[in-house]
């Protein structure tokens, strides 16, 4: 009888000490990030005597209505902060730990980066303006071209990456910088990817046609010519000349004399000016007989 009587008495104050025991936390709010306009949640887990209380408070203040164990919200500036929740029993209350909210403003592009088209020797730049100054999780460029496939242009390698600003190394020496660029930019959940713009680097104009030698009698009409081969930059600009001599006025892919004398007798040439150089052509030759 004794040892049943020490038996009830042990449960008994085992039962008034977990009645006279203030709630326990179990599980913390976890700090997160979220995207303005997002969803996010905060929840807590805790053990004590039933009914538990919950009050969810943000910087400290009491948030209205928000008295369950899981708190769900939508993710503006104004929320970003500190959340913890006040936990309480018929006994006492507890309060947790804070969980801080990072918002990010949804990333997007305002201005894309362009296609260039350069020059050998000049140096290329590319440009993406985003909506928000940051910062941002993860900013970094990619480029792809048919021999290495894509992959990241990681800071400090050689291209400058004060981003979103892509500026390549030094002046681009030959077309093997020619590929595809884009910018990847990420912040919390939310991620995007800018327009693949195209480098293309461009040598010195390169002639299909060059001008021909040409023997005629005074008076006649001759034509000299030069044709380019094509290439994806601005329009090329041609300049003849006779002798060494600038040509006023022959600016056009063809030159046209009329009515030839002995003083235009001599070798023409013309000098083709393009986004990646001159090139000047062989001189074609006017004989002109009396």
């Amino acid at each position: 009888m004794e040892r049943r009587w020490s038996f009830l008495l042990g449960a008994w104050l085992a039962l008034q000490s977990s009645a006279s025991a203030q709630p326990q936390i179990t599980q913390q709010p976890q700090s997160r990030t979220a995207v303005a306009g997002a969803a996010f949640s905060f929840s807590v887990e805790a053990t004590g005597n039933t009914p538990l209380h919950y009050q969810w408070q943000f910087n400290g203040q009491d948030i209205p209505d928000a008295r369950g164990h899981v708190l769900k919200r939508v993710a503006a500036p104004s929320r970003a902060g500190t959340y913890t929740v006040r936990v309480r029993d018929a006994v006492g209350e507890v309060t947790s730990g804070g969980a801080l909210l990072e918002v990010f403003k949804r990333p997007a592009f305002l201005v894309q980066p362009k296609d260039i088209v350069v020059g050998e020797h000049t140096i290329a730049v590319f440009t993406a303006v985003l909506n928000d100054s940051g910062p941002y999780r993860r900013m970094i460029w990619h480029n792809s071209n048919p021999l290495e496939g894509p992959h990241e242009i990681p800071p400090g390698t050689g291209l400058i990456t004060d981003q979103p600003v892509l500026r390549m190394p030094d002046p681009l020496d030959d077309v093997t910088w020619n590929s595809v660029y884009w910018l990847a930019v990420t912040n919390g959940a939310a991620g995007i990817t800018s327009r693949r713009a195209r480098l293309t680097v461009v040598g010195p104009p390169v002639l299909r046609v060059q001008p021909q030698n040409h023997t005629v009698r005074a008076g006649a009409m001759v034509t000299f010519a030069v044709r380019v081969a094509p290439n994806p930059g601005p329009p090329e600009t041609f300049q003849w000349y006779q002798d060494g001599s600038l040509i006023a006025g022959a600016t056009a892919r063809k030159l046209v004399l009329r009515n030839v004398q002995a003083r235009d007798q001599g070798n023409y040439y013309c000098v083709v000016r393009g986004i990646g150089g001159e090139t000047t052509s062989w001189g074609g030759y006017l004989t002109v007989l009396n």
